[in-house]
């Protein structure tokens, strides 16, 4: 999946430095659009190869695609049953400070999204403590199968740049894609239900920076291209989706 719709997925590295990911790098290389990383054993392999290796897990059938089965969507239709539509999915946070949208203004849209009657479900893998009738919970307590199965019944998915923002292109549900430090044009060439909001060419004068790491290269937390998106903006697309 992550190669089918994502043919810009970086490269890997010998070592991961600090950022910005210089150490055991030979080279960056630009394709006018995506900076990649290249490493010298990185690069005759396949990018299948070089993620198996990262990740440290076999990947056995190269020519997967991840698709939801009838059992995993009977379970996602039971799930939601008692839910009125709109259902909207947020996911909390990525898995760096750097991309992710500040918790203050995930809430806030929560909030908003509540108090019109939307249904909402919050994507985290740690707990998720607000208490409210219409908002399902898969923080901290579901696989990534249940998820996935979850995510394909959204009327719409939010979320930053994260695996979540894959699965909710492959699975062509409408998706509001929130950008820092990384060009969404990189992201999401072949996905068309993805809107990305992204305000860093405005804000920021190292923008795009596509740093990975906890901070931002400003050392600002949260990052300013980041904080400059809120909640009403994203609240506005939302009303022009559903």
């Amino acid at each position: 999946m992550l190669l089918q719709n994502n043919p810009y997925v970086d490269k890997l590295v010998d070592k991961i430095g600090q950022s910005p990911y210089i150490n055991g790098v030979d080279h960056y290389v630009s394709d006018k659009l995506c900076p990649h990383v290249i490493s010298s054993y990185a690069r005759e392999l396949d990018a299948l190869d070089a993620l198996e290796i990262w990740s440290g897990l076999e990947i056995r059938d190269k020519s997967y695609v991840y698709e939801v089965t009838e059992k995993e969507q009977e379970w996602a239709d039971k799930f939601l049953s008692k839910f009125s539509k709109p259902i909207v999915g947020i996911q909390l946070k990525s898995s760096t400070l750097v991309r992710t949208w500040p918790p203050e203004q995930v809430m806030r849209l929560i909030q908003m999204l509540r108090y019109n009657g939307i249904v909402v479900v919050v994507i985290d893998n740690q707990q998720f403590g607000f208490k409210d009738p219409g908002i399902i919970n898969l923080a901290g307590g579901n696989n990534i199968r249940e998820v996935a199965a979850t995510i394909k019944n959204l009327d719409l998915l939010i979320t930053p740049d994260s695996g979540i923002l894959h699965f909710g292109g492959h699975l062509k549900i409408p998706t509001i894609a929130i950008f820092g430090g990384s060009d969404p044009l990189c992201r999401l060439k072949y996905y068309k239900t993805v809107y990305p909001i992204c305000h860093g060419n405005k804000y920021c004068d190292k923008w795009p920076c596509w740093s990975h790491a906890y901070v931002c290269p400003k050392n600002i937390v949260p990052s300013p291209c980041l904080s400059a998106i809120k909640a009403e903006e994203v609240f506005e697309v939302v009303k022009q989706l559903l």
